[in-house]
């Protein structure tokens, strides 16, 4: 791993662990299970759960995450949902987080909580009766 690209792999390791914080905190208000993986392992991230629905957030390469990233610069996050397949890309860019349009096969600026509570929210099929964390 080249240099630079070691630095935006240990920044998003940092990134992840903080959105474990985040998504413990909001797992006491809606239901949910969060496991954080182990270093060290192949799909390093988190599990989210909630009955019989499972989010894995996977750490991915600028190779894993698809077209259009910034070669040995753009790591981020996979979050997809076990029964349906369903997925989202989130990319650290050195200028901020963008999120993967899969409709328009290109990357945009988003902000990682309100994207992130949301996919969690949809992927889960959490009701609107859960508080949102951003009131």
């Amino acid at each position: 791993m080249k240099k630079q690209e070691q630095h935006n792999y240990l920044l998003m390791r940092d990134d992840l662990k903080a959105l474990g914080g985040q998504l413990k905190s909001w797992g006491q208000a809606w239901g949910l299970k969060v496991k954080i993986m182990p270093e060290g392992l192949h799909g390093e991230g988190l599990q989210v759960w909630k009955g019989h629905r499972f989010l894995r957030f996977t750490i991915s390469s600028p190779k894993e995450l698809g077209p259009d990233t910034e070669r040995d610069l753009v790591w981020g996050v996979k979050i997809q949902e076990a029964l349906s397949n369903a997925e989202e890309r989130l990319g650290r860019w050195p200028g901020g987080w963008c999120r993967y349009d899969q409709e328009n096969h290109r990357w945009e600026q988003t902000q990682v909580w309100p994207f992130t509570e949301s996919v969690v929210r949809r992927l889960l099929d959490l009701s609107d009766q859960a508080k949102s964390a951003n009131a």
